[in-house]
């Protein structure tokens, strides 16, 4: 029996004003492009064209792939509970013991035995009470892999790989190796959302963990900068930009979705262009760089 989770999954969020949405990123190099260092500590970065991939993300409870409910053979009482929650136990140990009803004519226990090596993870009868026939009383679970079930949206699927290697993160930042092994052919017809469905071998301990999962979808090429570099005035994006003189210029520039820390520039700043990576608060339009600052 393979028990999937419901999952949601989001967004990361983005800048506001004229920066567009956008999804996580991750991407290498500092952002823009090369950084020359003054002994004052002026930092000036150099335009490049660099890529960068958008993530999305989506969350839920890992489950254990495999759960294994014992239910009862005969109606009677219980007169033995052999096993504790959590225990790890091998195929055929006893799991609790029936003594059945006089009316079915017979005396004799029912052991109900364990099916399956694994661990205890539910326990429904109790010691002295009565039991159904094919009433569930003790549930073994196999927690050395894990799956997980989300859901994404028609947006983002087409950039969904099957087969891709994914990690799980849990709140404490730990990490756990998986696979995406499924994708829908078709949505929710009520919500439009895409099922995903991720294995993760190696689970041991982690089921019932809360974990996300980013998940690459596309790839964007362009000019980035932090987004702290931006200086936001009468409404438009400017950024500090060095001359060929080395004066300091505020130059307007355009904005695109968001990468994590970084924007993409879309007008404005061309490859070879130089703006400051570092800001003091007390930039000064036409100012003059200090030799020992201005690095190229």
């Amino acid at each position: 029996m393979i028990c999937f989770v419901t999952a949601a999954f989001f967004v990361v969020p983005t800048l506001s004003g004229q920066a567009g949405s956008g999804r996580g990123a991750a991407g290498s190099g500092a952002p823009g492009g090369g950084t020359s260092q003054g002994r004052s500590g002026a930092a000036i970065d150099v335009v490049e064209m660099q890529s960068r991939t958008l993530y999305t993300t989506v969350a839920g409870r890992l489950h254990p792939a495999i759960t294994v409910p014992h239910v009862s053979t005969a109606a009677g009482t219980v007169t033995a509970v052999h096993v504790g929650m959590g225990q790890r136990v091998a195929a055929g140990v006893p799991l609790f013991t029936i003594e059945r009803d006089a009316a079915t004519g017979s005396f004799a226990p029912v052991v109900i035995r364990s099916r399956v090596a694994g661990t205890v993870s539910r326990i429904n009868v109790q010691l002295h009470h009565e039991v159904r026939n094919g009433e569930t009383g003790v549930v073994i679970m196999q927690p050395s892999e894990a799956v997980l079930t989300a859901f994404v949206s028609d947006k983002d699927v087409s950039g969904v790989t099957l087969d891709s290697t994914v990690e799980a993160v849990d709140p404490r930042g730990q990490v756990l190796p998986g696979r995406l092994v499924a994708i829908s052919p078709e949505p929710d017809y009520q919500t439009g959302l895409f099922e995903l469905q991720f294995v993760f071998p190696s689970a041991d301990g982690w089921a019932g963990r809360f974990v996300t999962v980013g998940l690459p979808v596309d790839s964007v090429r362009g000019v980035f900068v932090s987004r702290e570099l931006l200086v936001r005035r009468y409404g438009q994006y400017y950024l500090w930009s060095v001359t060929d003189e080395d004066r300091l210029r505020l130059q307007r520039v355009s904005t695109g979705i968001t990468v994590g820390d970084e924007i993409l520039i879309t007008d404005g700043l061309e490859p070879g262009d130089r703006y400051l990576q570092i800001l003091s608060g007390r930039e000064a339009e036409g100012a003059q760089l200090q030799p020992e600052s201005r690095g190229n």
